[in-house]
C-alpha cells in the first residue's frame, strides 16, 4: 500500500488504484491517519522544493504535521527496514524535516506566490467512479468525466473544477462555501445534492437540484446567478445563449446514470444526439433537420448498444438510420 500511496501523491494512478487507495484508507481510522501523515511529509517536501510558495504555507503545513508525526526511536535493525522499508525511510525523512525547521526554507527562498497543487481523476470510456474529498463530501464521476481537487482545502473556500458529469453530495461547512468550476458555468453550494452535466467539448450544460439550494453562475456575464430550489433543472446551450428552466422536474432521473440507467425526460432530440455522440464516440447526421427540434423520452442502461438505444428513442421519435463507417445517417422515416 505504501508504493500506491506515493504513486497517488505523484498523481500517476489510474481510476482502479485510486478506488482501491480510497476503499482501504476507508476502512479503518488507523488506515486512514497512516496515509494523512505519508501524505502531510510528502506535501511538506514539495513545499520545501519549491520556489513559487511562500514562507505562510510552507509554515501552515509544517505546523500541521509537526504534531501529527510520532517517531518511534531508529533502530539500525536491517530485519525491520526489509519488512517495511518506506516505513523506516518515512521516519528518517519525518525526523529531518521536523529537526530541520523552518530556517532553511525561510534563508533560501522568495516569496513570489501561493500555489495550489491540484489533483487529478479521469474516468475511462464506459466507467464510474465514486470518491469522497478531503472534507468528506461524496462525487460520482460518470463515463469520461475529469475531476480537479486539491488534496486538502484552503482556509476561505472549498473549490473543485469539472469536466463532464458528477452527482455531489457536499457536506456542510458555512465558514468555508464550496465551488464548482465547469467550462461554463460555477455552481456555489449551500450543502446540498445535485447533478452537474458539463463536457467541454458540447455545448448543452445542465444542473439538476435534488436537496438543498445552489446558486447558478453562467459564465457570460449577460445573465444573473440563478438560485435554484430542489426538484429544479436548468439547462444551458453555450452555443445559442439559450436558457431553459424546468421546475418540476423528476429529480431523480438525472442521477440514475449511477446505477447504470440513462433516463431521458422531454429532451430535445438534438440535445440527445450530443450526448449519444459523446458516450458512443461516434457523429451522428441527422438529414432532415425538422426532427431535432422533436421531444423524446425513455430509459436505457448505459451498457446497451447504440441499436438499443434506437430502438427506444423510435417510441418517442419516427425515424430511420444507417451506418456509414464511424458516421450515422439519420432522416425522417
Amino acid at each position: 500500500m505504501d508504493e500506491l500511496i506515493i504513486k497517488y501523491c505523484q498523481n500517476k494512478c489510474s481510476t482502479e488504484e485510486v478506488q482501491r487507495l480510497f476503499d482501504w484508507i476507508d476502512e479503518s481510522q488507523d488506515n486512514k491517519s497512516y496515509y494523512k501523515q505519508i501524505r502531510n511529509i510528502w506535501d511538506l517536501n514539495t513545499l520545501l522544493n519549491n520556489q513559487s510558495v511562500s514562507q505562510n504555507e510552507i509554515q501552515q503545513k509544517y505546523s500541521e504535521i509537526r504534531p501529527a508525526v510520532t517517531l518511534e526511536p531508529l533502530k539500525d535493525n536491517p530485519d525491520k527496514r526489509n519488512r517495511n522499508p518506506f516505513q523506516y525511510w518515512v521516519r528518517i525523512a519525518a525526523a529531518l524535516i521536523i529537526g530541520f525547521g523552518l530556517s532553511w526554507a525561510y534563508n533560501n527562498y522568495q516569496v513570489k506566490r501561493q500555489s495550489v497543487v491540484w489533483n487529478k481523476i479521469e474516468v475511462p470510456i464506459g466507467q464510474r467512479v465514486h470518491i469522497t474529498l478531503s472534507d468528506g463530501s461524496k462525487v460520482w464521476l460518470n463515463s469520461k468525466s475529469k475531476l480537479f481537487y486539491p488534496g486538502s482545502f484552503s482556509q476561505k473556500d472549498r473549490t473543485v473544477r469539472l469536466d463532464g458529469e458528477a452527482y455531489f453530495e457536499v457536506t456542510h461547512d458555512a465558514k468555508h462555501p464550496f465551488f464548482v468550476q465547469t467550462p461554463h458555468t460555477e455552481v456555489e453550494v449551500k450543502g446540498t445534492k445535485f447533478d452537474i452535466y458539463a463536457y467541454s467539448d458540447l455545448s448543452l450544460v445542465t444542473t439538476t437540484l435534488i436537496e438543498g439550494k445552489i446558486l447558478l453562475n453562467l459564465k457570460n456575464k449577460n445573465h444573473d446567478a440563478f438560485e435554484m430550489n430542489p426538484n429544479q433543472q436548468i439547462r444551458y446551450n453555450s452555443n445559442t445563449n439559450k436558457i431553459t428552466i424546468i421546475r418540476n422536474y423528476e429529480a431523480s432521473n438525472a442521477i440514475d446514470w449511477i446505477s447504470g440507467i440513462w433516463g431521458i425526460v422531454d429532451m430535445p432530440f438534438k440535445e440527445l444526439i450530443q450526448q449519444l455522440e459523446q458516450h458512443y464516440n461516434v457523429k451522428i447526421l441527422v438529414q432532415n433537420r425538422k426532427l431535432l427540434d422533436s421531444r423524446c423520452t425513455g430509459k436505457f442502461r448505459y451498457d446497451e448498444s447504440l441499436e438499443d438505444v434506437f430502438d427506444v428513442i423510435q417510441i418517442s421519435i419516427p425515424f430511420k438510420y444507417r451506418k456509414e463507417g464511424n458516421k450515422i445517417l439519420i432522416d425522417k422515416r
